[in-house]
């Protein structure tokens, strides 16, 4: 019996040592993927023309090249290639080029107007599971072809797409900005309304487009005594693009993205401006939150708002104020409650669920609720808004 043991332990410890050898021979002869060999992707832009997709990766490489201060010295080059589908055309990329494509690292995405439609989501399902793309990827959107961003020269570092998150992070602080990333689009696509939207990336002129119901400020960069390689001087993203399920994309100013902004609590703090006639007033957020009541053919939106006095701006005078008198508050108020408003009747003229009011009636009613037709075409919305100023 102990000869029997002894037989079969050797032949354990036999099989063990030649799994351990045949490791370690596959390991040495695994082509494996250097620094050098890899696309590392920061800045991703999908557009389509002739019914094809076109792929435009801002690309990181390391050159191996020390630099001048013994670090390493990096290249910036935006490859580009076309395919039946994006996956196709990321292949198409990596082919031509001879690296293997990274898109562990892309923080933007890019999208023309026509991608953002029904494929989408599977799309980007199909990135996250297949080419490992963050699901905290912010999504841009534009009319333009995405190549022209990415290739643009910009101050301090000729990564556009860096410089682009930041802009949009410091613009988040401005009170009117909608950051949409991977993850929350998808929650929004699948939701009941299927709407979402997207900062809408232009080229900056002259502080971009100005709303006629007074808000944003219509200065350029300069002129608000930031530096010409400031973040706001190069693109303006403070409109935004409605775009989602069954529904065509739609541009919206910027007081109707800081109402979407509003709406779904997305703002906790920043500046604005609030046009009256010959007056300007600056306001600064401390706290916000909305609250929506609804019933059918109703909706009714509470804001409390509060916020600090920065100053006061007459044709003739300028005052830094530490409080808002009653009139002036009222401004403030009334002019959100505008903003609302209008922002719901030019989507409801599109059909559109702008404020996700079906998701609203979904939660009260349960999933006995079968929505009726005409539901946001028959809808009536009116924004109570409340401002307070304090600290």
């Amino acid at each position: 019996m102990k000869a029997k043991k002894i037989k079969v332990r050797n032949k354990k410890g036999i099989l063990l040592l030649l799994l351990f050898i045949l490791v370690s021979i596959v390991a040495r002869n695994v082509n494996r993927i250097t620094l050098l060999d890899r696309a590392i992707v920061v800045g991703m832009g999908i557009e389509m023309r002739d019914n094809s997709y076109y792929v435009h990766l801002q690309v990181l490489r390391a050159t191996g090249n020390a630099g001048n201060e013994g670090g390493s010295e990096d290249s910036y080059v935006v490859l580009s290639g076309r395919g039946e589908t994006v996956a196709d055309a990321l292949g198409r990329i990596g082919s031509d080029s001879g690296l293997s494509i990274a898109l562990a690292h892309c923080n933007i995405i890019i999208l023309t107007d026509e991608i953002l439609d029904e494929n989408l989501p599977s799309t980007l399902t199909s990135l996250i599971g297949t080419w490992q793309l963050p699901d905290q990827s912010v999504l841009l959107a534009t009319y333009d072809s995405p190549a022209q961003f990415l290739n643009a020269q910009v101050p301090v570092s000729n990564l556009t797409a860096f410089y682009m998150r930041r802009a949009l992070r410091l613009l988040e602080d401005d009170f009117s900005a909608i950051k949409l990333i991977v993850k929350d689009y998808l929650a929004d696509y699948y939701s009941k309304s299927g709407v979402t939207a997207a900062a809408f990336l232009e080229e900056n002129v002259m502080g971009g487009p100005v709303d006629a119901d007074g808000a944003g400020s219509g200065q350029s960069g300069q002129e608000q005594g930031q530096s010409q390689d400031d973040s706001f001087s190069r693109y303006y993203m403070k409109r935004s693009m409605v775009f989602g399920r069954d529904i065509k994309p739609m541009l919206i100013c910027e007081s109707a993205t800081a109402a979407i902004g509003l709406i779904k609590n997305n703002i906790k703090k920043g500046a604005f401006n609030v046009f009256d006639k010959d007056v300007k007033l600056e306001c600064d957020l401390v706290s916000e939150h909305a609250k929506c009541k609804i019933n059918e053919g109703e909706a009714v939106i509470d804001i409390r708002i509060k916020m600090r006095a920065l100053e006061v701006q007459r044709a003739d005078e300028i005052s830094t104020v530490r409080d808002f008198g009653c009139d002036q508050t009222a401004i403030v108020a009334q002019k959100i409650k505008v903003w609302v408003e209008d922002a719901f009747l030019a989507a409801q003229l599109e059909g559109i669920d702008i404020f996700q009011l079906e998701d609203a009636m979904y939660q009260k009613k349960g999933r006995k609720w079968i929505k009726p037709d005409g539901f946001i075409e028959h809808m009536k919305l009116t924004a109570n808004v409340v401002v307070t100023v304090g600290s």
